[in-house]
């Protein structure tokens, strides 16, 4: 499992850490919504993406779930 983002930017590692937290379990995505949300002050796309090829998940249930809730932007 890569936990590393390509660009570099050490943001991604307390999304790392939120997601190795709960052993990257699909039910922890609210979770690291909210700590990607915290972190980056917004979700991205790119952000979206990343999250759901972690959790393996499909993207258009991250991003569902982060356009359903208004406390994600």
């Amino acid at each position: 499992m890569t936990t590393s983002h390509p660009s570099g930017d050490e943001r991604y590692a307390a999304i790392d850490r939120t997601m190795k937290r709960f052993k990257y379990e699909k039910d922890a995505l609210l979770e690291v919504l909210n700590t990607a949300q915290e972190t980056f002050g917004y979700l991205s796309q790119d952000l979206l993406i990343y999250i759901a090829e972690q959790l393996k998940l499909p993207l258009i249930r991250v991003y569902g779930v982060a356009t359903f809730y208004h406390m994600f932007t």
